[in-house]
């Protein structure tokens, strides 16, 4: 399926949800391989502190909560990103049957992280910042437990328990 087709598979999956997106946003294709797409989001115009861009109900989030396996998780004590990662992981095999499908469509194959990578990408591609330092300084933790083949898909949102059914997206300041 190409880029384009599940851009467009995704947006009319946020209309049938019900999220609300701004006018003052644009969702964009920002990069296409044979295997992935990056996805952009980006500002048409000034954005002030306090600006709600976007709402989006809380069971159009896949969480663990709301995924098809969330009684397998819970059962089983999972938790946090690994909790996360099961959902994702169930959801994407259910392929078109998953309420997230168009969602999950936009998702890249892999998602590395610097933990698994190898010492000269670390090297290569983190030289100078902190991260650097922490991975350098982790080196015990690096050589010792890296798994080589392991490369986790997953992804996190973050939505504070309340009363209201809908999760605003605000503007804040970095």
């Amino acid at each position: 399926m190409t880029a384009t087709r599940r851009m467009r598979g995704f947006k009319r999956w946020m209309k049938c949800q019900g999220i609300e997106c701004s006018d003052a946003l644009n969702l964009a294709i920002a990069a296409e391989s044979p295997q992935s797409i990056s996805v952009s989001v980006e500002a048409l115009c000034d954005l002030r502190v306090g600006d709600v861009v976007a709402r989006i109900p809380k069971q159009s989030c896949l969480t663990v909560k709301t995924s098809g396996a969330h009684q397998l998780i819970e059962e089983s004590q999972l938790g946090g990103y690994l909790g996360l990662s099961v959902a994702v992981m169930y959801e994407k095999s259910l392929g078109p049957q998953s309420p997230w499908f168009q969602y999950l469509q936009l998702m890249p194959p892999i998602e590395p992280i610097p933990l698994l990578w190898s010492f000269p990408e670390i090297d290569s591609l983190l030289s100078g910042t902190e991260l650097h330092k922490g991975m350098k300084s982790s080196s015990f933790l690096a050589c010792a437990y890296r798994p080589r083949a392991m490369t986790p898909s997953c992804c996190s949102m973050y939505i504070p328990s309340s009363n209201s059914p809908f999760r605003n997206v605000v503007v804040t300041q970095p």
